[in-house]
């Protein structure tokens, strides 16, 4: 109601506010709360027009950081008294003041909430944030020139730099940025500046770069309010058409010519230049080499040179095992491996002969002429040079040996099919079940992903001739700490130090035990700051890796695939992952990290250092289960492993080699997104469709999930169930998810792909618990299994009193749509009345129980264990499960929305310390849970959790409102709260119940955020537990009669009889 809202503090920490009264409004007094108590302080301010009043805080405020909103006695202009929180209108003028004020001696600022309204934050310092939108990057002379939307809040943007780094050294340069002026957000307190810069890269190899081959990395820099700096690389996302307008800049001095190749960085894809150091003889040479262009296809056809390697200043893994074992077996082989000149390994693959020096001139002729590259990291390593003019001509086929088991962390960004910064022809696997993570997350074709191991195992596991010794630590790196102050300052350093300078392990290095580390040849550099008394630190070049596997008899690492190689000799793998949310990133693993790791897996220092002690003191046994997950992940080779490597080398050829690299180059991948949004899509699917429902029903089933959004619910119980049983039928699951299939040779397609298409149309049977998203039909000798997925309380389809966030034609739709089912599942009695009456649906119904709910009848308390050790919660931990469902009409865009009904800071200080609650937002719900940032160790979200089956395992008090989850949870007799803040209207208005829910819910029904505090209270302490006992028994028994953990069994006999066997 107050345009053009301003608000500060002054010098004594008063509260001012300014603004304009709309027309025919008037203010009576203004409020401020301190959210969560019930300290409230009014001033009288009558105003009209115009505000410019100061208001005193509280007297008392908490001493822990908290939230105060300021609300507004009103006057409407028909006299009615109302009271409005303080809100910006959006209009030009409207601001807070900006930085950090202060309120009784404390840091103090301004925030909005999601609808505008202004808040205050006291008690901590404003967090800075920098946000970088490169808009445009563009070749100029002897260089680049880059344009970017440069957001800051809490830091000075009009002070940003552009800061030039040489990687793993001390080299920084800063160059100018021409900042334009300010626009501002009045409610985020966000301010973006236009920034541009002309890098003259000519310029800055002339001032003296160090003589190495470093990457060239540029960030723009900006000071924070708190005296600290921000940086953000020049991200440019997938965009590579933006790096490839650039040109490689070359510069010659002294006989020595440097070329800086423009790249995208592996993860980040960031703009780095990749740094060429070659002879000025041998870059006329490559110059010369690259002109003759298509004469090299020709000249290859007649080759049988093969070039190996692994990054050019390594000589002891997979593609140094490959190319010692070639020079003994196959002499006359013309095979080459790439090494730089100063590389400390040089000397063990020298004496095999056949080496070449990295960027010579026999290695770039080598290039242009070889018909295989096989290497255990990306080609790029192993080229003469990554100048895409030359590089297109270096067309031999590309085999990536690879460096270890693929898994830990997700690397579909990084080595995936698609990934615009790596290009191979034919992956190596060490395993079936890598084979499957490979082809369906990385998306390779099967054709190209070969089971051969990896070479450096024949040696790995070769008898040892004398006794392992010792406990071996080999952390691997991470991508953020590639300077020397980051690396100083690291919470990496800092735990890694505290492991080794632990007391349990300090005791047992003084008994005897020795200890060694090396660091991942990415951190080399960096190794002496691991220097601990007793403890050997190892360099780059010092020992190779399989040599120190072979002496040792146990490792600790974190995330390194070394920990697969180490089990797979028969000896226990301790895993440190205190840092397993910022290694992984926004992209879950591809693996269960506690469940298909060969080790155990710890979070803190003191439970990993007792735990290798008293295993050293055991005598360093492994456990039978760590032994038979690194047999999953290594299998067995039939003769060598260098040999299964090297015939798979050889017969690395194909025809339609060229035609895949185009499909999955730049230009196929923008053809194939212009085709997949185009009006000839939806023709070419249907056609696809039809083709296949023409033909023989293929042994097959097709799952999905949660519109493929994950594998879980009743069909992954059906899924299960059938692998157990060692069905004969092939599977395929609709998912986008990273979830590992039992069977290995089951496929993941996309939803809604030509591939989804084409099994759906073959396949015998259909599995899914919601509907597929596109109007497909089964053929006529298909069975479609619609599973749903939970008891329905609130009305749904033809039942619900509105279809309020609904497109138009949605009934219809959905009426076709169950038209195709050929079966639906019930849980109980109950559910099929609700279920014909809700879809109009009167096929036959299958009544034998819910497949999702076996683990809920079952072993709830293992599963729930777990589940906790997954998140990392101990089971100390008092842990309640928010889980509501989606309201119809709180939308963003096309998207069901998250209300936010939870007043977090209020509520948490109420609970127990001990206590913890896990936020799972519905599956179809977009958007934020804005938790505080001191409350992120109380209040976790969960939504990205691949099953809420294993959540509720691991609940002690469910909080729902409205969600079928109550139905599930009510099997476990533990307490449920309803929260139901918006009763009547969802019940009146917007949706309906099928059972009156204030009679026979399982728990207390609350509809304001101090009832919910007192039931949740009373939940934890136990005064509450027995309270609604007897109704959750008659609960479960009305809904959930069937629930007796032997449903999917059921199901599967019923459904896919003999196929099931």
């Amino acid at each position: 109601m107050i345009r053009s809202v301003q608000g500060s503090f002054d010098d004594r920490g008063r509260l001012a506010l300014r603004g304009m009264l709309a027309d025919g409004w008037a203010l009576e007094a203004v409020a401020l709360r301190i959210r969560g108590t019930k300290q409230v302080t009014r001033v009288e301010t009558p105003a009209r027009g115009s505000v410019d009043v100061v208001v005193e805080p509280p007297a008392e405020i908490p001493r822990e950081a908290f939230s105060m909103d300021v609300f507004l006695d009103l006057v409407d202009p028909d006299g009615q008294a109302v009271r409005r929180r303080l809100a910006a209108d959006g209009s030009a003028p409207s601001t807070v003041a900006s930085g950090t004020d202060s309120l009784a001696g404390r840091p103090a600022w301004w925030y909005a909430t999601r609808d505008a309204e202004l808040s205050v934050r006291v008690g901590v310092v404003q967090p800075s944030r920098l946000l970088l939108d490169v808009t445009d990057l563009r070749a100029a002379a002897n260089g680049f020139a880059v344009s970017a939307d440069l957001t800051t809040v809490g830091a000075d943007g009009a002070r940003a730099v552009l800061e030039a780094t040489l990687r793993s050294s001390d080299f920084v340069t800063r160059l100018p940025l021409e900042v334009g002026p300010p626009t501002r957000e009045p409610t985020s307190q966000r301010t973006t500046h236009r920034v541009t810069a002309t890098v003259d890269l000519a310029a800055l190899m002339h001032a003296g770069l160090p003589h190495d081959e470093q990457a060239l990395d540029f960030a723009i820099v900006v000071p924070a309010d708190d005296g600290t700096e921000l940086r953000r690389g020049l991200s440019l996302a997938d965009d590579t058409e933006q790096v490839q307008r650039l040109a490689p800049v070359v510069q010659t001095t002294d006989g020595v010519t440097q070329v800086l190749v423009p790249q995208l960085t592996f993860k980040s894809k960031n703009l780095h230049f990749a740094r060429e150091l070659f002879t000025e003889d041998a870059y006329r040479y490559l110059t010369r080499l690259r002109r003759l262009g298509p004469l090299w296809t020709l000249v290859r056809a007649f080759s049988s040179v093969w070039l190996v390697g692994e990054t050019p200043y390594k000589a002891q893994d997979a593609g140094f095992h490959l190319f010692r074992w070639i020079r003994r077996q196959h002499p006359r082989r013309r095979v080459h491996y790439v090494i730089a000149a100063d590389s400390p390994e040089r000397a063990a693959v020298e004496a095999l002969g056949r080496v070449v020096t990295m960027r010579s001139r026999e290695h770039i002729r080598a290039c242009f002429l070889a018909r295989r590259f096989a290497t255990s990291h990306k080609v790029d390593f192993i080229l003469a040079t990554n100048d895409r003019r030359a590089v297109r001509w270096m067309r031999g086929n590309r085999v990536f040996l690879q460096h270890g088991v693929l898994g830990a962390k997700n690397m579909v960004d990084t080595y995936g099919r698609l990934s615009p910064a790596f290009h191979t022809d034919y992956f190596h696997v060490s395993s079936p079940r890598e084979r499957e993570l490979i082809v369906n997350d990385l998306r390779y074709r099967p054709s190209q992903v070969r089971v051969t191991g990896l070479s450096r195992f024949d040696r790995l596991l070769e008898p040892a001739q004398e006794p392992p010794r010792g406990l071996l630590v080999v952390p691997t790196w991470r991508d953020w700490l590639n300077r020397p102050a980051a690396f100083a300052e690291s919470e990496f350093l800092h735990r890694w130090r505290d492991f080794l300078t632990s007391r349990p392990l300090r005791e047992a290095i003084a008994e005897g035990l020795p200890v060694t580390v090396i660091l991942h040849p990415n951190m080399r550099f960096f190794g002496g700051s691991l220097a601990v008394e007793g403890v050997t630190v190892l360099g780059q070049g010092d020992t190779d890796v399989q040599t120190l596997m072979r002496t040792h008899e146990a490792m600790v690492t974190d995330y390194s695939s070394v920990g697969f190689d180490f089990a797979a000799q028969g000896r226990p793998v301790f895993y440190h992952q205190f840092d397993r949310q910022q290694f992984l990133g926004k992209r879950p693993s591809h693996l269960d990290l506690d469940l298909d790791l060969p080790g155990e897996v710890f979070r803190e220092v003191d439970p990993l250092a007792r735990a290798v002690v008293d295993s050293w003191r055991d005598g360093f046994p492994q456990k039978p289960e760590h032994a038979r997950r690194a047999g999953r992940f290594i299998a067995p080779a039939r003769g060598s492993y260098c040999e299964q490597v090297y015939d798979s080398v050889r017969t690395a050829r194909s025809p339609w080699v060229p035609v895949r690299r185009w499909l999955d180059s730049a230009h196929g991948r923008r053809a194939y997104v212009r085709f997949r949004t185009g009006r000839l899509y939806r023709p070419a699917m249907n056609a696809i469709s039809t083709v296949g429902r023409l033909l023989p029903r293929r042994d097959l089933v097709v799952f999905e999930s949660d519109t493929g959004r994950a594998a879980a619910d009743s069909p992954r119980a059906i899924y299960d169930e059938l692998v157990g049983r060692g069905s004969r039928l092939a599977t395929v699951w609709s998912t986008r998810s990273t979830f590992r299939p039992l069977d290995v040779t089951t496929r993941k397609v996309e939803p809604d792909s030509p591939a989804f298409h084409w099994h759906l149309a073959r396949a015998r049977y259909w599995v899914n618990n919601q509907n597929f998203g596109p109007m497909v039909t089964p053929a006529r000798r298909t069975t479609y299994l619609q599973t749903w997925h939970g008891t329905p309380l609130k009305r749904m389809q033809f039942d619900a009193v509105s279809t309020t966030g609904r497109a138009e034609g949605y009934l219809d739709r959905v009426a076709r749509k169950t038209g195709t089912w050929s079966v639906l599942l019930s849980p109980s009695p109950y559910a099929t009345a609700a279920f014909r009456s809700a879809f109009r649906y009167e096929g036959p119904v299958l009544e034998v129980g819910y497949p999702r709910n076996d683990h809920l009848a079952g072993d709830p308390a293992a599963q729930g264990e777990l589940a906790r050790r997954r998140l990392g919660i101990g089971a100390d931990r008092h842990v309640i499960l928010y889980a509501p469902t989606f309201r119809d009409d709180v939308k963003q865009g096309r998207q069901f929305a998250w209300d936010g009904a939870i007043d977090w800071e209020a509520l948490v200080p109420a609970l127990s310390d001990r206590t913890v609650v896990l936020v799972r937002r519905h599956s179809v719900v977009r958007g934020s849970l804005r938790i505080p940032p001191e409350l992120e160790d109380r209040v976790v979200d969960v939504s990205d959790h691949p099953d809420v089956q294993d959540l509720l395992c691991a609940a002690d008090v469910l909080v729902t409102d409205y969600s079928s989850v109550m139905f599930d949870y009510a099997i476990l007799d533990r307490p449920i709260v309803l929260f139901c803040y918006d009763l009547e209207h969802y019940r009146d208005d917007l949706r309906g119940f099928y059972l009156d829910l204030e009679a026979e819910a399982p728990g207390p029904v609350v509809t304001t955020q101090e009832q919910l505090t007192q039931a949740l209270v009373r939940a934890e302490d136990g005064t509450g537990t027995d309270e609604f006992a007897p109704r959750r028994r008659a609960f479960r028994e009305r809904f959930a009669p069937l629930d007796d953990g032997r449903a999917t069994q059921r199901v599967v006999d019923e459904v896919f009889g003999v196929d099931a066997r």
